[in-house]
């Protein structure tokens, strides 16, 4: 049987297709199921796999949530997080979208992370007036460097894949790494707000750029 990923657009839509069988297989799913992870190597990077690369692949630093087989997103194992030892040991997993509600010119793309990212860094090269957009500049695993934050539509890409793959019974260890909470897009919506969704439910609006929400980060193949 095939399970399609709901939200995904036609361009990069793709099919976790499963096949039947016993107990426990491939890829921790349950039930008689078995999903193609492809080369599962972390490491490994999908312009190698051009035009065969599938949702649910472990490939590139992190999981490929939206494909057409050779371009797509990949998201990170887990939540961008920092940790402070200077005074015991602070861990933060939230972060404002920017220190202060004002407009940032450019960073309105709901489909362009990196372009969002890009105009932020035309208002601060240093990004330390865009916290959670720092977070995931900074952030390097297993050999990739480019990620960004994603913008609300490559947010939306996340969320889905999440609920196919809990309701699939896919995937279940990964995709508890979220939290039941609000997790920032890199788009604003005006000059105040920022789109961000909730990944309890899917619950998607706008808010205060100085609220803190959590992290994820992404990159595109």
């Amino acid at each position: 049987m095939s399970i399609k990923i709901i939200g995904l657009s036609d361009e990069f839509h793709n099919k976790i297709t499963v096949s039947g069988g016993s107990g426990t297989t491939t890829g921790g799913t349950t039930g008689g199921s078995e999903i193609d992870l492809g080369p599962n190597d972390i490491s490994a990077n999908p312009a190698d796999f051009a035009g065969q690369v599938k949702v649910g692949w472990v490939v590139g630093g992190g999981v490929v949530v939206a494909t057409n087989g050779t371009n797509g997103i990949i998201c990170s194992m887990q939540d961008i997080s920092t940790v402070d030892t200077s005074d015991g040991f602070v861990l933060t997993t939230t972060f404002q979208w920017r220190t202060a509600t004002t407009d940032a010119s450019g960073a309105d793309s709901t489909t362009n992370g990196t372009a969002n990212v890009a105009a932020m860094k035309a208002i601060d090269p240093t990004l330390a007036e865009f916290p959670a957009a720092k977070m995931v500049d900074e952030y390097s695993t297993d050999s990739y460097s480019d990620w960004y934050l994603p913008a609300k539509d490559e947010l939306d890409y996340i969320y889905d894949f999440k609920f196919a793959c809990e309701t699939g019974q896919f995937f279940a260890t990964f995709f508890s790494s979220f939290k039941l909470s609000y997790y920032w897009s890199s788009s604003q919506n005006g000059t105040t707000h920022a789109w961000r969704r909730r990944f309890s439910n899917g619950g998607q609006d706008d808010y205060g750029k100085t609220s803190k929400y959590c992290v994820r980060a992404v990159r595109s193949f």
